[in-house]
């Protein structure tokens, strides 16, 4: 009887001990292109996407889907994520990861970066970035076309002649004059 209820409990814990909730920003089975801060000549920087949380939670993980451009060999760079404060645009930096590299089979597919204790955001809206704190060797992120449900910015930090000097936050859809405004940064969250 004493192992039955232990294996209550335990299976019941299981589902709420260790439930996580995942947000993605984008629709699944659509075409992915893809963008890079290094796409005219080696930039450091930071692409961002502003997500909300409507209560306090823990971040278990935030991964960035890295995209193979031909003639790029992706395992030669690593790449920092970054969680900002933000209201109406990213104000401060509130976590910056050390520089993690890219492995094989990280390559068209998911680069997760798993916190080592749970990162605590409070209710709010933050701005969720990845790139390079300084040049780390080419890397390409996978852009997707975001879920009916999201409304963000694409957000860039980077040198961006006659327009920016790498230091302040601005609007790259703008910028790029691009018509297809709601591209982003795929990104997946796991938080509890």
């Amino acid at each position: 009887m004493k192992s039955l209820l232990f294996s209550l409990l335990f299976f019941s814990c299981l589902k709420t001990c260790f439930a996580q909730d995942t947000i993605i920003n984008f629709k699944e089975n659509q075409t992915i292109k893809w963008g890079s801060l290094s796409a005219q000549k080696p930039n450091y920087g930071f692409y961002g996407q502003e997500f909300e949380f409507s209560t306090d939670i823990e971040l278990h993980s935030f991964s960035v889907y890295i995209y193979n451009p031909p003639k790029h060999d992706e395992t030669k760079s690593t790449i920092n994520y970054s969680i900002w404060s933000f209201d109406t645009i990213p104000r401060e930096e509130i976590f910056l990861s050390e520089s993690v590299n890219i492995k094989t089979d990280e390559i068209n597919n998911w680069k997760k970066y798993q916190f080592k204790t749970p990162f605590k955001l409070t209710k709010g809206k933050y701005l969720l970035a990845v790139g390079q704190s300084k040049v780390q060797g080419f890397v390409a992120f996978g852009n997707g076309i975001a879920k009916d449900t999201y409304q963000s910015k694409f957000w860039a930090k980077t040198p961006f002649e006659g327009y920016s000097d790498g230091t302040k936050w601005f609007d790259l859809m703008k910028v790029i004059n691009s018509s297809d405004e709601h591209v982003v940064v795929m990104m997946r969250l796991e938080y509890k």
